[in-house]
């Protein structure tokens, strides 16, 4: 695929590694799962979510997110495997990212900008550059087909027995999509979602906007 069909696909992020790091807390990327209260059970990190969304999102609009939901608890590999089909394929949600920050001012005043655009549309869409040149759609589908089994392969590496699933609800565009994200319970991290995860911030610079 040429690079600028590439630069057009939706990228999606599907596991965050979690590691200890030994660091000035307040300079540390936090996730927008994790900034605001203690992630002492799963349903925090939703929490933190809808409370973040429309303060860390400037086209929030865009993509409303409606409700959370407790699906299950995965009892054996088989409902990995379910999930790992499930979660990467053509039917799910794609993402575009853009993000910029700034600041001026003098030894008085510093402002401070910040804005985080988040684009979500469905992975069947084909690129407008390919529609341009169908010639393209077939390398494509091909390149996706691939990522789609890579994608697979990490959520069946990462995700274990006895992970929970949750349901969030969304709207684009007045359509309304299901996303399922995977949170492992006693750590109580997302360890799957190809969709917000992925969405962080340095936590000095957020809490100069909140």
């Amino acid at each position: 695929m040429n690079k600028q069909a590439l630069s057009l696909v939706f990228l999606i992020i599907s596991v965050i590694a979690y590691g200890q790091v030994a660091h000035e807390p307040k300079w540390d990327n936090v996730t927008i799962y994790e900034y605001g209260d203690s992630l002492t059970t799963c349903e925090c990190n939703f929490e933190n979510l809808f409370r973040n969304w429309p303060k860390w999102v400037t086209n929030f609009q865009e993509t409303e997110l409606t409700s959370y939901e407790y699906v299950e608890t995965l009892k054996d590999s088989i409902r990995i495997e379910y999930y790992a089909v499930l979660l990467n394929n053509w039917n799910i949600l794609g993402r575009r990212i853009s993000a910029s920050h700034g600041e001026k001012g003098n030894a008085d005043t510093t402002i401070y900008t910040r804005e985080l655009y988040f684009y979500g549309e469905p992975m069947e869409n084909i690129p407008e550059v390919i529609k341009k040149d169908p010639s393209k759609e077939a390398l494509y589908l091909l390149e996706w087909e691939s990522n789609f089994e890579k994608m697979r392969e990490s959520l069946r590496k990462t995700v274990h027995i006895g992970d929970k699933v949750y349901l969030i609800k969304l709207k684009i565009e007045g359509k309304e999509y299901d996303h399922y994200v995977i949170c492992r319970p006693g750590e109580n991290k997302i360890v799957f979602d190809n969709l917000f995860l992925g969405i962080d911030e340095i936590r000095d610079r957020i809490e100069r906007f909140n």
